[in-house]
């Protein structure tokens, strides 16, 4: 990564109106990156503490106007949120496809495991929550691409999203049993990532307040109503 896109109190006595977006390119003097203790997932990723010491940066590099960094960070957290549930997503369909397979291969007194309800219980439930995060991903990837704004849909893909592959790869790890559990299988590894979706892009104590907040400021979710006439 070359340049970090920071968000800094340019005004401070304006407020949120105070807040503006600069670029700031790494190598700058006085930016100092320190490695953070390792993750419980996502172990392929690196993330750092920025330090900056009398970082002395152009006014070129200001994105946008002064004092629009507040909404510059709500529209970009409109398309990171709907990015992190279809990174969830991913993770659930194939969580999904393992343990389909799981329980049509393992054999226990003489059946596939499969032939038991209560794995095909974890499979129904897996397969609704894929089809609705789909469902729900493939509405709101539609009203980004015509341009609109979607607080709400987005912060709802991102909260059901995180939920439901919390949820799928449980099962997911019940569908396998025991040796889910070791490194045999991806299984435990995609256990441990799901859980950093939980907290990226804002816990789901943020996305109930961005969709309440919205709903009372007289937002609402975008397009007709299905049970509207056309």
């Amino acid at each position: 990564m070359s340049h970090f896109i920071v968000f800094a109190k340019t005004d401070p006595d304006a407020g949120a109106r105070g807040v503006s977006a600069v670029l700031v390119e790494r190598d700058r003097p006085g930016l100092t990156i320190e490695p953070l203790p390792g993750t419980l997932g996502t172990r392929g990723l690196q993330h750092g503490h920025l330090t900056f010491r009398d970082v002395l940066v152009p006014a070129a590099n200001r994105l946008g106007e002064e004092g629009q960094g507040l909404s510059l960070i709500e529209r970009g957290m409109e398309v990171s949120r709907v990015f992190v549930a279809a990174s969830s997503l991913g993770t659930a369909e194939q969580a999904l496809a393992l343990s389909v397979a799981r329980a049509n291969d393992r054999v226990t007194f003489g059946r596939p495991i499969g032939a038991r309800q209560s794995i095909q219980r974890y499979l129904a439930e897996m397969a609704a929550d894929v089809y609705a995060l789909r469902t729900m991903l493939e509405d709101a990837a539609a009203k980004l691409d015509a341009g609109l704004r979607i607080p709400i849909e987005a912060s709802a893909c991102k909260l059901f999203g995180s939920e439901a592959v919390c949820r799928v790869t449980d099962r997911a790890l019940l569908v396998f049993g025991g040796i889910g559990f070791t490194r045999k299988y991806p299984v435990e590894r995609m256990l441990r990532d799901a859980r950093a979706n939980v907290v990226e892009e804002g816990p789901p104590t943020i996305q109930h307040f961005v969709i309440a907040r919205t709903l009372l400021d007289g937002g609402a979710l975008q397009g007709p109503s299905i049970f509207e006439p056309a």
